[in-house]
Formats: C-alpha cells, structure tokens, sequence
C-alpha cells in the first residue's frame, strides 16, 4: 500500500544488533514486494528471527549468528548450522508431510532462512498459561515415528542413505549438545550454573561412580549411533500449535543419531511444564493434563512404532535422555523459561523436583520397558 501523500512506504525495520540489507533482500524476494515491517522476534539462545510482512503476506526468516546468540562473541559457533537447518527441512517435510512450517527461501551465503510464517504459540509458552493444553501429543509422536521410521537405513536404498550421510557431515552442533548435555554437568566446566540451593547434592552428579558410568553410556549412544536424522533439539519451545495446526521447527541441530534422542527431549520438557505447575500450586486437574500429554505422546509412538523394525531398547534410552537434559537445563547456561519465570521459592522446588526425576531416570534407566515408564520412573512413582 501506497501512503495518501503518494509517497513510498518505507521499511518499519527494527533492528537487531545491525542494520540486516540481506534479510531486507531475501524477505522482497520471498513475498514478491518490499516488506513493510520487519522486526525481531523471539529470543532464541542461537539464532536472530525476523518476521518481515507485506500488506498481503508474512514470512519469518532465521538468521544464523557466528556465535550463541544469547551469550554473544564470547561463544563462537559455526553459522553453517542454517545450511543444515535447511537440508532438514526438506528430508523432514518428505518424511512427515504438514508436520512442518513450509520453507521458502534460502540465502546460503547470507546465512538466511525463510519459513512460512505460522500465527500459532510455541507450546512452551501455551503450558506456562492459563489454557487448557494443546492437542499436540500425536502429532508430535507421529513426528517422531515418522523420522524413526523413513529416515532409516532400512527405509531408502544405499545410494540415497549414502546420499543423505554424505549431506550433513557437520557435526558443529552435534558437538555442542555433546558438550552441554552429555559432559559439561558431570565436570567442572565453565558453562555451568549450579543454583545455590542444589549445590549441596553436586556430589550426586560428579562423585557417583555408577552416575558417571552412566553419563558415560549416555554420550557413547549419542555419538555412536546413526539409526535416523533426528530433530536434534526437539522440545516444547520448537512445537507450535495455533489451535489446530501443530508445526515442528528449529532444525539446526539435526544430525544422523540414535531414535531415542528426540523422543527422550521431548518428554524432559514435558516434566518441566508439570513441575512448574506443581510448584505453582496448581490443582490436580492442571497437572493431569501434561500427565495427559506425556500418556498420549508414549502411547503414539509406541503405536507408531510396533512391529516396524525400530532399533531395540528405546525406552531405556529415551529414559537416559530424557534424565540427561532434565539434569542440564538446571544445572547448565541454558535453563528453560518453564522454571526461570518462576517466583524465587517455586523456581527453587521446581529445581529440586527436576533434579530428584533425573536422578530417579539415571538410576533406574535400565529397568525401563516402556515408554509410558519414563514418565512414571521420573516421578518415582514407579
């Protein structure tokens, strides 16, 4: 639209850190008109997003940082990561068609890319509210089959899995999950943030012969597996839902890894919505309902699953890492906005209920048969 003194429209851009010519570039291209509006939205611990809108049409676009974003230049990191992002997107959109956001373009060079630009609000912050919980149970265990399923070895031909291997290489991010989730909360790295009030239990993590033997078994899955392209980072935050539509995003951590990894990720963040809940004081009824969740989620992907040449022994692996990044987000740089909104005294016993189900979840990992037995090993209740 033109403005009634005839003259041209101008930009709205609110800038990040910097004046971004190429995000301009790549939203003109994508929405066939200048944008109108581009602003910065979200506050992603890797990434700069934009959402860049015309009078008809909105897209989001991610722009990769050579570094982590949330702690700065201080923490470089490769921002080929939105190349891998990309590839993802494509092998995911084939492997588990509408679970995704569409892409839309891509500035390789530029480190850009554009997604189709969804109304809905990430789950994170839709089990923080006051609504009654999201539909996105099967939807997400659908997602998770799907990848586990038709992005196998089995699923393709050698040339094409070859193909695939051969596409994402980098093990940039790869690399960092190893490091924040599998070695930094057992050593004495500088990454971590111990919170005062279970300080007086770090024993537990890096003094226990047998936890550290079972960190040890953790990392060695994680990096030592190739059964599928995973999410890499799948959780609440990268689920959005808009009331009907549930969409999965934020690939850049996809790799070739073992097909507990997401399904493990995804029910740790499950039990950070529950205990805030129950350090709030919620009612049992609020509670139940990621209970509800969680039941839903473990009993899709069993369904999905059965009798489909899965790799053996996924239900004590997904416990291992569902414990693994239940213990990092607290202990870790990166902690989840579930528990750090969270009043001073809530936030504390949130901490405490999290620490005690990855405790329970490291313990007793190896008893776990069932997917639908993580959920209540965690509690203890088991």
């Amino acid at each position: 639209m033109t403005p009634p003194d005839g003259s041209p429209r101008q930009p709205a851009v609110v800038p990040a850190e910097e004046d971004l010519p190429t995000v301009r570039r790549l939203a003109g291209e994508v929405l066939g008109t200048d944008p109108t509006v581009i602003s910065e939205i979200g506050n992603g611990n890797l990434n700069q997003v934009f959402r860049a809108s015309s009078a008809r049409d909105s897209v989001v676009i991610k722009r990769a940082v050579p570094y982590v974003h949330s702690v700065g230049r201080s923490w470089p990191l490769s921002s080929a990561r939105v190349i891998t992002e990309a590839r993802a997107y494509e092998v995911h959109h084939a492997a588990s068609p509408g679970r995704l956001p569409g892409l839309r373009g891509r500035d390789d060079d530029a480190r850009l890319l554009a997604i189709e630009d969804i109304a809905g609000l990430d789950c994170r912050s839709w089990l923080s509210s006051d609504r009654p919980a999201p539909s996105i149970a099967t939807a997400v265990g659908d997602y998770c089959a799907d990848i586990v399923q038709r992005t196998s070895p089995g699923a393709m031909s050698g040339a094409r899995w070859d193909e695939l291997r051969a596409a994402f290489t980098d093990t940039t991010m790869r690399d960092f999950t190893d490091r924040v989730v599998f070695r930094a909360p057992f050593e004495d790295d500088p990454t971590n943030s111990w919170p005062a009030h279970l300080r007086e239990r770090r024993s537990l993590v890096t003094d226990d012969p047998a936890i550290l033997r079972t960190a040890a078994h953790a990392r060695a899955v994680f990096l030592g597996r190739a059964d599928c392209l995973l999410h890499g980072d799948l959780h609440s935050g990268s689920v959005l839902f808009d009331g009907t539509r549930t969409a999965i995003i934020d690939l850049e951590f996809a790799f070739f890894g073992p097909a507990a990894f997401d399904i493990g990720n995804f029910l740790a963040h499950l039990y950070f919505a529950r205990a805030r809940r129950h350090a709030l004081g919620e009612s049992a009824a609020r509670r139940a309902e990621i209970d509800q969740l969680a039941t839903e989620f473990c009993e899709t992907v069993t369904r999905r699953l059965a009798g489909s040449g899965a790799p053996t022994g996924l239900a004590a692996e997904a416990a291992l890492f569902a414990g693994s990044e239940l213990l990092r987000r607290i202990v870790g740089r990166f902690a989840v906005a579930d528990l750090v909104e969270l009043p001073t005294a809530a936030r504390e016993s949130a901490e405490r209920a999290v620490f005690s189900a990855w405790h329970n979840l490291f313990r007793s990992h190896h008893t776990v048969t069932t997917f639908t037995e993580i959920w209540h090993t965690a509690e203890g209740t088991r």
